[in-house]
């Protein structure tokens, strides 16, 4: 049996009322219209709060570790900075010295941790502001030339012909200070003194290797020395030369970045203590034992070195 389909009753009856089928019509259309309306104004409203939502940081850190460990350690200040200032924040890091350098002038990044060298040669291609300086005991350091404990070497006439290591060509206690400590002994060219050099990329594998003895000595940071670091493989180490004191690198900022939150990210570092009650466990995370305000002018005695290096012609 085929089913007949039938009119509800409500739309047979307007069938035969023309002016209400068009009244309800009508109604029907601008209600239509009215939710079209409002779909709109919701989809413009979404794109709206799409296109001011807030841009993360990026703060960016120079490669002196394995980025493994460069993550363990910095990613719980990162963290404190977006609670401390509202601001979204991101860890980046660099490949090495250099691309620190090209982020920060291509304005990849907003904040970095610099070595003193790097902010130098970053600071006269961008506008940088260094914000604070980190401080581990104090807020200066060292580079060390550092032999195994048990060799006969005892001196840099020692070395001469031997394997010796460098971090990067950008590191300051890595590369920098050790170039004029050798020029201050004649050695102006230490590719033709010693007989082989090694590049380590980080301080860490500079240490290692001395420690495993691929190379017969190796330049790096005091901050990786003791009583900082707790490694085994420094006891098997033996301090050959090291350098004047020299200030830490800073935490930099873009110049353009806006103020209020440049003073809030001052502010936040400053609280940053192991004195401090509220950030001591933060600040023994991140093995440092506080931070100070920094400025332009403590880096001049880093300034003075590059041009030592630049007028000699002795960097590569």
């Amino acid at each position: 049996m085929v089913r007949q389909f039938t009119i509800p009753k409500i739309q047979r009856n307007y069938l035969y009322r023309p002016a209400q089928f068009l009244m309800l019509t009508l109604v029907i259309s601008l209600a239509l219209s009215f939710v079209g309306c409002e779909d709109k104004k919701k989809e413009s409203l979404k794109n709206k709060v799409k296109n001011t939502q807030v841009k993360p940081l990026k703060i960016c850190f120079i490669p002196n570790s394995p980025v493994s460990k460069l993550t363990r350690t910095w990613e719980p200040l990162v963290k404190y900075l977006h609670k401390e200032t509202g601001h979204p924040i991101e860890l980046d890091f660099a490949k090495d010295y250099q691309d620190v350098i090209d982020k920060f002038i291509k304005g990849k990044i907003d904040i970095a941790m610099l070595g003193a060298f790097v902010y130098v040669q970053v600071k006269e291609k961008v506008n940088v502001i260094p914000l604070v300086q980190r401080v581990k005991k104090s807020p200066k350091y060292f580079s060390i030339l550092a032999v195994k404990k048990n060799s006969k070497l005892k001196s840099l006439k020692d070395l001469k012909g031997r394997k010796i290591a460098f971090v990067d060509r950008n590191s300051t206690s890595g590369y920098l200070i050790p170039r004029v400590m050798l020029a201050t002994y004649g050695i102006y060219k230490p590719e033709k003194y010693f007989g082989e050099i090694k590049w380590s990329d980080n301080h860490s594998n500079a240490i290692l290797l001395v420690y495993t003895k691929s190379v017969d000595a190796a330049f790096f940071a005091s901050t990786y020395w003791k009583p900082y670091v707790k490694d085994k493989k420094l006891d098997s180490l033996r301090v050959l030369l090291k350098s004047d004191k020299v200030p830490l690198g800073p935490f930099c900022v873009k110049s353009d970045m806006d103020k209020t939150l440049v003073n809030k990210l001052k502010a936040a570092f400053l609280k940053i203590s192991k004195k401090n009650s509220e950030t001591k466990d933060l600040a023994k995370l991140i093995k440092l034992d506080g931070f100070i305000e920094s400025k332009d002018s403590n880096f001049d005695p880093i300034r003075a070195m590059s041009i030592i290096l630049k007028k000699a012609d002795i960097r590569h």
